[in-house]
């Protein structure tokens, strides 16, 4: 049999060069601190211990109470496979196994994501890829909008949530219905937002800028109705998003958008006003990298950071593999750790329970995540 295919798997174990907890004391490279304030850690959890400590004083660091976790993370393991009813496997191919840290508890059935004109869907459920064979219910729209996609190289927007797959293209989101297997057109967007972002927050599709173009713009699922929001201060290109509490949207850098943070109160949005600038009030173990990554991930943490990871140095074109916290309280940007891989991430992440997120890389790759960035695990569909 002839793979249509090729498979690859790999696994990493990430790198957090994180500082040393021995005993009651806190080590920072392979310093004793002193004068910390009896502060009660009940975390095992560096990241946070690291980000407390580069936005506090040294003087005022004396110990740390340190509460090691009752239960660690469980692991399971879970086939993953490729179904044969909609693509064809080699016969010498290895079948490979994925490891999940916990159960998901998730709501989330599919993973869905476009290799050419091909929709793909993985199934959390059964662990297999299929590739969909769909009804075009747009008279032609969406295959003539793939079509040219594909020829000049450019990237849908594509948007992962419970029940639907959204796909923005020109100036139409479609969406696949799994239940009807069809593609369908949802509405027309004001503007278009070649490589910007596509995000949903609550019952509102929020559709941010791009190339040339500041507009923003949401669409209502409750009211089907679209709607004006203020415009980014700059062209958001391949920049990274963040839902922060469903009341904010962070942007954060993105092509020729170096060192620029901005956000937007979507609960009291003033409409007479671009969004918000958001001045970085310090650097800690910084380097040019950052300010001048694009498709990036970001993710909240559980202490008021926004994690950052991945993508590229758009001047140099080198692959990033630092990991990044912005604290939303200070505003201040630290260098926590490292990654083992780098990848440019095409989608907006999928957050499938409260500790595993998921998301595709530009090369195919499905990236699985726990949110303490300790397990990593891709599957690569190679064209």
């Amino acid at each position: 049999m002839n793979s249509q295919y090729n498979i690859n798997y790999r696994k990493y174990k990430s790198n957090k060069n994180f500082n040393t907890i021995i005993g009651n004391n806190l080590f920072i490279n392979q310093t004793t601190t002193t004068n910390l304030n009896n502060i009660d850690i009940k975390k095992d959890n560096a990241r946070a211990l690291k980000l407390h400590l580069l936005n506090t004083n040294d003087e005022d660091i004396k110990k740390i109470r340190y509460t090691k976790p009752s239960n660690k993370i469980k692991k399971q393991s879970h086939n993953l496979f490729l179904s044969t009813s909609s693509m064809s496997i080699s016969q010498n191919e290895n079948i490979k196994s994925i490891t999940y840290p916990e159960k998901s508890t998730s709501n989330y059935e599919y993973i869905y994501s476009l290799i050419g004109s091909d929709l793909i869907c993985f199934n959390l459920k059964q662990k297999k890829f299929d590739i969909i064979k769909m009804n075009d219910n747009t008279k032609g729209l969406y295959t003539s909008y793939i079509s040219y996609y594909r020829q000049n190289k450019l990237q849908p927007l594509l948007l992962n949530t419970k029940k639907i797959f959204y796909i923005l293209m020109q100036k139409y989101i479609f969406y696949y219905d799994h239940s009807s297997n069809s593609i369908n057109i949802l509405t027309k967007t004001f503007s278009n937002h070649l490589n910007g972002k596509f995000i949903q927050v609550e019952n509102s599709l929020y559709l941010i800028s791009g190339n040339k173009n500041t507009q923003c713009e949401l669409y209502s699922l409750i009211t089907n109705q679209n709607n004006s929001l203020p415009c980014t201060n700059y062209p958001r290109i391949n920049s990274g998003i963040c839902n922060i509490n469903d009341e904010y949207i962070y942007l954060f850098f993105g092509q020729f958008c170096e060192n620029s943070i901005e956000r937007l109160n979507i609960k009291n949005i003033n409409y007479d006003e671009k969004w918000e600038i958001i001045e970085i009030s310090e650097m800690n173990g910084i380097n040019n990298d950052v300010i001048y990554l694009y498709k990036f991930m970001t993710f909240l943490d559980d202490y008021n950071n926004v994690i950052i990871f991945g993508g590229e140095n758009y001047n140099n074109e080198k692959c990033s593999k630092n990991i990044y916290g912005f604290n939303l309280n200070d505003k201040s940007l630290s260098t926590i750790g490292k990654i083992d891989s780098c990848a440019k991430y095409i989608n907006q992440y999928i957050k499938l329970d409260e500790s595993i997120f998921s998301v595709f890389d530009e090369n195919n790759g499905l990236h699985f995540f726990s949110k303490e960035l300790d397990y990593h695990e891709i599957f690569n569909l190679n064209l």
